[in-house]
C-alpha cells in the first residue's frame, strides 16, 4: 500500500510540473519521467493482479475443502443420531 501512495504522489507531482511549466525542456523532462513511471505502474498492476488471482484461487480451494468437511461431518452426525435413536428404541422395547 505504501508503494501505491508514493507512486500516486509522484504521478501527481509530475502532472503538476507538466501543467505549470513554462519551459519546454522542463516539460519534456517531466513527460519522460511520466513515461517511465507508466511502465512501472504497468508492472505493479500486473503484480497486484497476480496476487489477487492467487488469493482468489486459495479462497476457492479452502471453500471446497470446507464444503467437503461439512458434508462428511453432517453424514457422521446423521449416522450417530440414527444409531442413538435405534439404541433408544431397542432399550424401550426390551423393558
Amino acid at each position: 500500500m505504501l508503494l501505491y501512495v508514493q507512486v500516486t504522489r509522484q504521478l501527481n507531482a509530475l502532472v503538476i510540473e507538466i501543467t505549470q511549466s513554462s519551459s519546454a525542456v522542463h516539460c519534456h523532462y517531466a513527460a519522460h519521467r511520466l513515461r517511465d513511471l507508466t511502465s512501472t505502474l504497468t508492472q505493479y498492476s500486473r503484480l497486484v493482479q497476480f496476487y489477487i488471482t492467487q488469493h482468489v484461487a486459495a479462497v476457492r480451494s479452502l471453500a471446497k475443502l470446507q464444503s467437503i468437511l461439512l458434508s462428511v461431518f453432517a453424514t457422521i452426525a446423521q449416522k450417530v443420531g440414527d444409531s442413538y435413536k435405534l439404541q433408544v428404541t431397542v432399550n424401550v422395547t426390551a423393558d
